[in-house]
């Protein structure tokens, strides 16, 4: 069993440019998920987060974002609202939320047909 330093500084691959980068980190994602660095961005990301300053600043263009470029808004609850209401409520919209995705994934995996000529008459 090695030290920290020489199980991660040995890496010949650049990082990805959305290391550590708070708008980007999502563990529920895949390419995030997938990464070798997800546990030091996690680390960098906590810390950013705690107000340490970071060393690489704003977002990161072109990190493959798999359908989750925009985070969901959230608002602050109304006087009446409960505890329970909110995650009825939220549940309900993250429910259909990945049941439309499931969906617009599955039709997009239907073969489209190809477009006979359109100078070519069909004998009959």
């Amino acid at each position: 069993m090695g030290d920290f330093t020489s199980r991660y500084s040995t890496h010949t691959e650049e990082k990805p440019g959305c290391y550590g980068e708070e708008d980007y980190y999502d563990i529920t994602d895949s390419t995030c998920r997938a990464c070798r660095y997800k546990g030091t961005c996690r680390i960098k990301v906590q810390a950013g987060k705690s107000g340490r300053s970071r060393d690489t600043p704003g977002p990161k263009k072109g990190h493959p974002t798999n359908g989750r470029s925009v985070p969901v808004p959230t608002e602050d609850p109304d006087e009446g609202d409960t505890f329970v209401s909110a995650l009825t409520y939220n549940s309900s919209l993250n429910a259909a939320t990945a049941m439309s995705e499931t969906l617009t994934q599955a039709l997009s995996g239907i073969p489209r047909k190809r477009y006979p000529s359109f100078r070519k008459r069909r004998k009959e």
